[in-house]
C-alpha cells in the first residue's frame, strides 16, 4: 500500500520542471540580456522587467484556462522616467513556430526616437529549470 503514494511523491518534482517558461533574448547597444518570464493566472501580476535604463519589457503568458490562454509582449521605453509603451503583440498558446533561429517571435527591433538606440529581441518557449 505505501508504495504507490511514494512512486505519486517521486512524480511530483519532475511534474513541477515541466512548467512552461518564455525567455526573451535582448541586445541593447550590444549587450545581451537574457530575461525569462513564468505563467501567470492573471496578467495584472506580471511586471514589466527592465532591459537596461532604456526599455521594459512585459509577458503575459497564460496556459490556463484554454478560452483565455495567449501570449502578450509589450514593450516599454522609458521617457523622462515614465514608461511608454511602444510596442504589444499577441501570440497563441502554445505559440506556433515561426521555422526560424528566433523563437515564436522572430527577429524583433525596436527603435527608441530620443537616442535613435536600437533593442533587438526574439522570444522562444522553454521548461522550467532549461535553458
Amino acid at each position: 500500500m505505501r508504495f504507490p503514494f511514494i512512486l505519486m511523491f517521486a512524480v511530483v518534482p519532475q511534474l513541477a520542471i515541466a512548467a512552461p517558461r518564455i525567455v526573451c533574448h535582448t541586445d541593447y547597444d550590444g549587450t545581451p540580456q537574457d530575461v525569462s518570464f513564468e505563467a501567470a493566472s492573471t496578467p495584472y501580476t506580471v511586471a514589466p522587467r527592465p532591459i537596461y535604463d532604456d526599455f521594459q519589457l512585459r509577458v503575459v503568458l497564460r496556459d490556463k484556462p484554454a478560452d483565455l490562454a495567449g501570449v502578450r509582449i509589450q514593450v516599454f521605453w522609458n521617457r523622462k522616467g515614465e514608461p511608454v509603451m511602444i510596442q504589444e503583440a499577441r501570440y497563441p498558446w502554445p505559440p506556433r513556430p515561426v521555422g526560424q533561429r528566433y523563437g515564436f517571435t522572430g527577429l524583433q527591433r525596436i527603435y527608441e526616437p530620443y537616442r535613435d538606440g536600437e533593442l533587438s529581441y526574439w522570444c522562444e518557449v522553454t521548461k522550467e529549470g532549461t535553458r
